[in-house]
């Protein structure tokens, strides 16, 4: 499939899996907050073994009492 323009993947782990291999750049958000009982994560360590690094800190919002803060930061793929 060719596609023109940007493409948007938002997804849960499995759709990530999915998706990684074929994208050259990612724009993730880092949340602050630890969530201990999740059973489902974005794949980093298949992230890294397809030679995605930080680039730029698009946006970084500090955390309240209320709401966690939070990095959007985007990586490439050299």
């Amino acid at each position: 499939m060719q596609l023109d323009g940007p493409v948007w993947v938002i997804g849960g782990a499995q759709i990530y899996s999915l998706f990684l291999p074929h994208v050259e750049e990612l724009w993730l958000s880092h949340m602050g907050v630890d969530v201990p009982d999740s059973d489902a994560h974005f794949p980093r360590q298949m992230m890294r073994n397809l030679g995605f690094f930080p680039v730029l800190t698009a946006h970084t919002q500090r955390g309240t009492e209320d709401e966690p803060g939070f990095k959007q930061i985007v990586y490439r793929r050299w």
